[in-house]
């Protein structure tokens, strides 16, 4: 799951509950910026603009914290391969004029 999202709507209260329906989460879980709170335009139709909204997982969601792990890990394996590689290419390397 992503950690932030932007989503639009026709108001910022639309928008708001939009975000939080994807995300699957209570308002309280949700760090909320407002990028634009848009415009109704022309009755509704000429200069309307949606509004923005970005949503990120507060710290201690435990999705975030998931996501964390994963980072981690994947940070891990990728240390450790290359521990693993480096023996291999290195007689490699060295043979090359």
């Amino acid at each position: 799951m992503k950690n932030e999202i932007e989503v639009t709507g026709k108001t910022v209260d639309d928008a708001i509950g939009k975000g939080l329906e994807k995300l699957g989460i209570d308002k309280k879980d949700a760090e909320i910026k407002i990028l634009d709170e848009g415009k109704s335009g022309l009755f509704g139709l000429m200069g309307f603009s949606p509004a923005r909204i970005k949503f990120r997982l507060r710290m201690g969601h435990p999705h975030r914290q998931k996501t964390m792990k994963k980072q981690t890990k994947l940070a891990l394996s990728h240390k450790n391969s290359t521990r693993t590689l480096l023996p291999l290419i290195m007689p490699l390397y060295q043979k090359m004029p």
